[in-house]
């Protein structure tokens, strides 16, 4: 069960090691302008350092240096005195909780850039409207052992963020999670992240994962099993652990530009997505994993909605698939 405390740093099962690691991200999109973006952090104390930041993407740009806008991966001395959601890093990004497991201030300065026009600011504030769903650690994924436990919680998104003078006003879904424990790459296999939201009453979110080892795993054409997730339908929570999420249709490069879920959560009801890739950014924001971060339009319950698909893959899985198709 997801606690208030949990939206804190988790020093009570803190162990020693270098890679102990709590990280959180935030969702927000223009469907209609097929904007997308995010607010990702994580800390490792042990280490002593921090990193975080945010990016928008459209589909002008696909990579971290021709997107509309990227700032993250530079990391930064860990303060003592910051919590989870207290702090401010050198890079302008701030984050305040104002209420655990339902409300948080998000700010972010630009970075400084001596590059004209460069510059980003996002003033943001994040409200959930459902409890968070623990996922814990999937069977079979040891990235995050020991610690098993990782939530994420469907929300409202409103602001403003600016990028080269040009305004952008937010008021969408959104999606955040939090994830804690030793965060190293052991035994992973790729998989996806597929949600969407159409209502306060109705959405999905999956966590799909191969069962192939990489050196079995061709990638294209395979389905992924459905090992966690949450089905909203007429305001009720489900729990998926079953069916299987499947990638009908990939670009020239390999990327996500079609997708269909079939699942029975919980409460036995069935439940079927088909989505279509709007947009798509490629990026690494850790080293081994490369990932696809995509905005994608659903056919969900008769209705349309939107929301977003993560095909993340090994770094060196993804290179192996990757020069295959060249």
């Amino acid at each position: 069960m997801i606690r208030p405390q949990d939206d804190h740093f988790h020093k009570d099962i803190m162990n020693d090691s270098p890679y102990w690691n709590e990280s959180a991200w935030f969702s927000f999109m223009i469907p209609e302008r097929s904007l997308s973006g995010f607010v990702y952090m994580f800390h490792r104390p042990n280490m002593g350092y921090s990193c975080g930041g945010v990016a928008l993407w459209d589909p002008s740009g696909d990579q971290a240096y021709d997107c509309l806008y990227y700032d993250f991966g530079n990391i930064y001395p860990f303060e003592p005195q910051w919590d989870m959601y207290d702090y401010t890093m050198p890079n302008g990004l701030s984050l305040k909780c104002i209420e655990p497991l339902q409300k948080f201030e998000i700010k972010y300065g630009g970075n400084g850039s001596v590059w004209d026009g460069a510059n980003c600011s996002i003033d943001f504030e994040w409200t959930a409207f459902l409890p968070p769903h623990q996922t814990g650690q999937p069977e079979g994924q040891q990235e995050w052992a020991p610690a098993k436990q990782h939530y994420e919680q469907p929300g409202r998104m409103k602001g403003t963020a600016i990028v080269r003078g040009e305004r952008f006003d937010i008021d969408c879904w959104s999606m955040r999670d939090h994830s804690w424990g030793v965060r190293k790459l052991v035994t992973n296999t790729r998989g996806y992240f597929p949600w969407g939201i159409a209502s306060e009453t109705s959405g999905f979110q999956v966590y799909a994962m191969s069962d192939l080892p990489p050196d079995e795993d061709p990638i294209a054409d395979t389905r992924l099993r459905i090992a966690a997730g949450w089905y909203l339908k007429d305001g009720k929570y489900g729990g998926l652990s079953t069916g299987e999420c499947t990638t009908t249709e990939r670009g020239p490069d390999g990327r996500p530009l079609a997708i269909e879920i079939t699942a029975t959560d919980s409460l036995g009801r069935e439940l079927k997505v088909r989505g279509k890739a709007k947009n798509v950014l490629q990026v690494l924001l850790y080293p081994f994993m490369m990932q696809w971060w995509a905005q994608f339009e659903w056919e969900l319950d008769g209705q349309i909605c939107y929301g977003e698909e993560m095909d993340f893959i090994p770094t060196q899985h993804a290179r192996q698939f990757l020069r295959s198709l060249k």
